[in-house]
This record gives C-alpha cells, structure tokens and sequence, in this order.
C-alpha cells in the first residue's frame, strides 16, 4: 500500500511538474507579460524546477527492480541535467549559429560563404577582431602572470594577510564600482581647467597637456584592459 502511494505521489507530482514548466517557458516567451514577473517565475521555477526533478528522478531509478541498473542510471540523474543543459544552452546554439551563417538574413535564401567572406574583409568586423583577440592575450596573460608573480612573494613577507587582502579586494568590487572608481582616475578635462582625474592631475602637474585616455585609439583599449587587469588579478 506504501509502494502504491508513493509511487501515486511521484505519478502526480511528475505530471504537475511538467505541466508548470511547459506554462513557465509560454510565459517567459510572452512578450506583453510584465518584466518582474517573468524575472519571479525564472527564478522561483527554475530553483524549485530544478530541485523537483532532481527528487523525481531519484524516485523513479530507486524504484526500480534491478540493483545494477539502479547503480548505473543514479549518476546519470546527477549529472544528465547539467549535461542536458549544456547541450540546449551551449552545443546546440553554437551549431544552429553555424548553420544559419550559410543562409541570408533576410532572404533565408543559401550563401554559402559569403557571409564570411564579409566578416573576414570588412575593416570594422577587423577591428572587432583585433580588439578581441588584444584583450584575449593581453588581459589573460597579465593577469595570471601577476597573479602569480603576487602570490609567490606575498608568501615571504611578514604582513602577507595584508598583502593579499589588498590585492584580493578588487575581485570583491562590482563592474559598477570599478567603473566608478576609474572613472576619476581616467577623467579628462581640456587643457586650462581643474583636471579631477588621477593621471591627468599628474601629467599636468609634470608640465604635460591632458590625455583623454577614452578617446585616444589604441590607448582606449589598452585603459579599459588595465581596469580589467585590476579586477581579475587576485
């Protein structure tokens, strides 16, 4: 009778399940339904959805007969939604994005590669690249290099919980309190006027004109990677 009711209990909760996800996903896709209801039900149903499969599924293998297949199919549960998820939210869009770059966006009609002959020859899509793949090494490599630098000779010195708190405290800093924090250090005013900015107050004080530091190629970029550098190196 117990098997029975558990088993009318996994029966219902399943059914019940399956039906709140598949009204979940119509209203998120909804796009007259308000923001922070959507933002709740993402939220409350993910967590709970999550937590909910996870019990059903270990129901269902427990009850079945075969103790090799329940020890086989036990990890699968654990691990299958992750895996699940990546597949849907990772494989899959990358090879749909493969796929649909051989079609035209508005015709639908087969280009073949003419889409990436335009990628590869368009001067600002180059750009696009350059910068991607500066920010790629540049940031990458400095960070773990210093990263690593820092945490060899922090181990050597006497105030070494001092030490690595204060490099360790960017990484606790939101990207809005960076942004903040740099702001006043890169700030720019034209020549003749206060400079509130960190470096542009010492450049002037050393005799030199103010540098808009955002507004210079390629010294724009390489500023916003030292702020990142800031941030990741802890």
């Amino acid at each position: 009778m117990e098997l029975l009711v558990r088993l009318g209990v996994a029966l219902l909760v399943t059914a019940s399940t399956l039906l709140i996800l598949r009204w979940s996903a119509g209203f998120m896709r909804d796009d007259e339904a308000p923001r922070l209801a959507v933002m709740l039900v993402a939220l409350v149903v993910g967590v709970s959805g999550v937590w909910v499969l996870f019990w059903l599924a270990n129901e269902w293998v427990s009850r079945l007969p075969f103790r090799r297949a329940r020890e086989l199919l036990l990890p699968v549960v654990f691990v299958g939604p992750a895996v699940g998820l990546l597949l849907v939210y990772l494989v899959y869009p990358v090879l749909n994005t493969i796929y649909i770059s051989f079609f035209d966006r508005k015709s639908d009609l087969f280009v073949g590669l003419d889409n990436y002959r335009f990628v590869f020859t368009d001067p600002n899509v180059q750009v696009a690249f350059r910068n991607n793949l500066i920010w790629l090494v540049v940031a990458t490599s400095i960070s773990i290099a210093l990263g690593l630098l820092i945490a060899v000779l922090v181990d050597r010195i006497r105030l070494e919980a001092v030490a690595k708190s204060l490099i360790f405290l960017p990484v606790a800093i939101s990207a809005v309190g960076a942004s903040v924090i740099w702001r006043f250090v890169y700030a720019f005013q034209p020549a003749g006027r206060p400079q509130i900015g960190l470096l542009n107050a010492l450049v002037v004080a050393l005799g030199g004109d103010p540098v808009g530091w955002y507004l210079r190629p390629p010294w724009n970029n390489l500023a916003l990677i030292v702020i990142m550098i800031w941030l990741q190196t802890g």
